[in-house]
């Protein structure tokens, strides 16, 4: 039988397990690819956006031309996305703000059309190189 003071170490052991697996899932570092290239999602078209600057969680922006495809690190599994449209000259044009949380893929990628178009996840999958 489990007496009062094993039922405690268990209950304190089971606490401890639980914040770790907590802190682990906070302050994993991810890997994440940001796209500017067309895609389909749900049978609906998201065309590519001429110039973008995207910036997660508050960090150095990321500028993209249409067709470009760069990486960055992200934090934590919820994270914030300022996504501005500019033009030629490097005016802001459009400007869009949001949330999204990682999806739980190792390497995960970010379609700024999906975004711009109100896809339910901007989070879709990474390349695969063959």
């Amino acid at each position: 039988m489990i007496n009062r003071r094993n039922g405690f170490r268990i209950g304190l052991l089971v606490v401890l397990v639980l914040i770790g697996v907590y802190l682990f899932t906070s302050g994993k570092q991810h890997q994440m690819f940001v796209d500017n290239r067309e895609i389909a999602l749900d049978g609906k078209a998201h065309p590519a956006e001429a110039f973008v600057r995207v910036a997660f969680d508050g960090k150095e922006p990321l500028e993209l031309a249409s067709g470009d495809r760069d990486v960055t690190q992200v934090v934590g599994p919820s994270h914030t996305v300022k996504v501005e449209v500019l033009n030629e000259s490097g005016d802001v044009l459009k400007t869009l703000d949001g949330d999204f949380k990682w999806v739980g893929r190792k390497k995960g990628m970010f379609s700024v059309p999906a975004f711009m178009g109100g896809a339910p996840s901007p989070m879709v999958d990474s390349p695969v190189e063959e």
